[in-house]
């Protein structure tokens, strides 16, 4: 069933002909392109197919965690398991697997840098406070960020 989609600050919206379905940014894993249509694919198993491009629904997405692999694919980098160098190849938690374009290998590798200091809050996210965090508590913000990138440098 292809279903419509409805952009908020922290959620995507999924609008069925009977219901309207909340997930938060951060759980959404990977999107692929396939017939014209998006396929969303959350933590948890959930799937849902929206009649939106690629293009559009990427721009409307928070763009830090998320990177385009190529013309048919985004993942979550909060996902990410493993990259094959020699193929540019991605691999998610799930074992879904992506193949890199030539064009985004250095966004990819970008983003994996700058995702070693943050990580998805949750119930046990401690020290987690309006100062430190960003994107309607979609990630924090390691609270030695300014060490890290300092020990980065060197």
């Amino acid at each position: 069933m292809k279903s419509k989609i409805k952009f908020l600050s922290s959620k995507i919206i999924i609008l069925t002909d009977k219901i309207e379905i909340a997930h938060y940014y951060r759980d959404l894993m990977y999107i692929e392109y396939i017939d014209k249509f998006c396929r969303l694919h959350f933590a948890g198993g959930a799937e849902y197919i929206v009649n939106i491009s690629l293009a559009k629904l990427y721009e409307n997405i928070p763009d830090k965690p998320f990177v385009r692999c190529n013309r048919t694919a985004v993942i979550n980098i909060f996902y990410f398991h493993v990259y094959d160098k020699t193929v540019h190849e991605i691999t998610l938690e799930d074992g879904a697997k992506f193949t890199l374009s030539k064009r985004n290998i250095a966004i990819f590798k970008k983003k994996l840098d700058y995702m070693k200091y943050v990580s998805l809050p949750g119930p046990d996210c401690a020290g987690c406070d309006e100062q430190n965090c960003s994107d309607f508590r979609f990630f924090c913000v390691a609270p030695d960020i300014e060490k890290n990138e300092k020990i980065a440098k060197n």
